[in-house]
């Protein structure tokens, strides 16, 4: 089974079906998440993404899958694999997601988790307030 290693929460004026059309949306990436520069297409539901240089996971493969409210990114082929997913909540003009980071269970990598999950952490809630001002400036 997948660790939970953190979650994230924000609010974003706008509804969860818009949401969950540009989280599915692999291309939208490009606007939110700053150190992700290229995005191609595999099949329909799998990407290769590529990082800048900094990035822990240079090269990876996504792959998107939905359930009921909830989007999920798989990322393998990185120094990282793990699960990252968007549970999508309504509330009146606005929507809370929620951000959750599992370590998939087949993660090999040596990496200091008890260093790396507070950077992680704070990483992945910059970039989700990137998709909330992306989001609500449109």
């Amino acid at each position: 089974m997948n660790e939970l290693l953190f979650s994230n929460t924000i609010s974003i004026e706008s509804s969860k079906e818009t949401i969950a059309l540009l989280l599915q949306n692999p291309k939208f990436l490009l606007k939110w998440v700053p150190d992700i520069i290229q995005v191609d297409p595999l099949d329909d539901q799998k990407f290769n993404i590529r990082r800048t240089d900094s990035a822990l996971n240079k090269n990876e493969q996504l792959s998107i899958s939905t359930e009921n409210d909830t989007i999920s990114y798989q990322s393998t082929g990185g120094k990282l694999e793990y699960t990252l997913s968007f549970i999508l909540t309504s509330n009146d003009t606005k929507t809370l997601v929620e951000e959750c980071f599992y370590l998939s269970p087949n993660n090999h990598s040596h990496l200091p988790l008890k260093l790396l999950t507070p950077i992680a952490k704070h990483a992945f809630n910059s970039n989700l307030q990137g998709l909330k001002k992306v989001i609500e400036i449109n």
